[in-house]
């Protein structure tokens, strides 16, 4: 009875122990998620005002993620999703880099989270154009569908790349307009 008494005892003093660790993992837990920014993808339209253009350019941060890829809008390649997988391994490639500069890996997951949902997003694959713009920081993960296929990049560093972007602003497609009227046609 004295064992069974000690073995009680023991047993008692354990759960003790780990309510105690639960309670300090638990408190754990709550600061880091209070001390993170939570963010989403926030998709940026294909053709950018000149306020939009001006608070991009004029971003600084450290890190400013800017990424360009080429995409399949349809195809072979879209059927096998291979867009999401090399979106996978730039995302990858961004987190060692980081890591590699020291920055937290908490920080590290936080600051690319939004880019993983995105990978879990199929309806977000399917829809895709020629080419896709990243930019991400503390805080922001915005995208643009680019209706041209980027040269495939990522830069790292405390503002966002921008020109990858120029054929947007100085597209020479040509419009007609048909001008319908009951007296006339222009």
């Amino acid at each position: 009875n004295h064992n069974a008494d000690k073995s009680d005892e023991r047993t008692s003093q354990k759960r003790e122990n780990s309510n105690e660790s639960n309670a300090s993992d638990k408190s754990r837990l709550k600061t880091f998620t209070s001390e993170t920014v939570k963010s989403s993808a926030e998709e940026l339209p294909a053709f950018l005002s000149k306020e939009q253009l001006a608070t991009l350019a004029s971003h600084t941060a450290t890190p400013s993620i800017s990424v360009y890829m080429e995409t399949h809008p349809s195809g072979v390649d879209k059927n096998e999703q291979k867009d999401m997988i090399a979106f996978k391994n730039v995302l990858q490639q961004v987190a060692a880099r980081l890591r590699a500069n020291g920055m937290d890996m908490v920080a590290i997951e936080n600051l690319l989270k939004p880019g993983y949902d995105l990978i879990r997003d199929d309806k977000f694959w399917m829809n895709v154009s020629k080419g896709i713009a990243f930019f991400i920081s503390e805080g922001k993960f915005q995208y643009i569908k680019l209706p041209f296929a980027p040269k495939d990049e990522m830069l790292i560093n405390s503002s966002y790349l921008h020109t990858p972007m120029i054929p947007l602003f100085i597209a020479r497609d040509y419009f007609y307009m048909l001008v319908l009227s009951k007296k006339q046609a222009k």
